[in-house]
């Protein structure tokens, strides 16, 4: 009978793991490697221009419009969909059969928001912790709560 293999994301804003479990204690072994680029940038430089100008409705006064969206969180997003589309990738090449989700908060809601169905089915587990600093040999303590449920 062929083992399960999970795929474990442990991911935060700017940095991400996979990592792959066959289902022997302490098995981990890395999948691949994510990072985003630039995130040492304050968000005011990853805006690349000044904010446009607008006239007030009454007067003559002017004064600066701030952007809709906030270049980080956009950044973040669009690093999280690199990080799905992969996953997806992955799923249907059928490389894993259980998907575990590692990641804070924040970053958490964000990757439940843009799963697709497939996917989103495939999650076994969630852990809402900021693992990505975590030496490998020290990271099977930290999953045992949703590796072995």
């Amino acid at each position: 009978m062929k083992r399960q293999t999970t795929w474990i994301l442990i991911a935060d804003a700017s940095l991400a793991h996979v990592m792959a479990s066959t289902g022997k204690e302490g098995d981990l072994a890395k999948v691949e490697d994510f990072k985003l680029d630039g995130t040492t940038l304050p968000g005011r430089d990853l805006a690349a221009d000044r904010p446009g100008r607008s006239f007030d409705r009454a007067g003559e006064g002017r004064h600066g419009m701030e952007p809709r969206t906030n270049p980080r969180e956009v950044e973040q997003e669009r690093f999280a969909r690199e990080i799905v589309g992969a996953l997806d990738k992955a799923d249907h090449r059928q490389r894993f059969d259980r998907l575990i989700l590692v990641a804070p908060p924040t970053f958490m809601g964000l990757l439940r928001g843009i799963l697709p169905p497939s996917l989103a089915n495939k999650v076994s587990g969630e852990l809402t912790k900021d693992l990505t600093k975590v030496a490998i040999h020290d990271l099977p303590d930290h999953l045992e709560i949703v590796l072995n449920p």
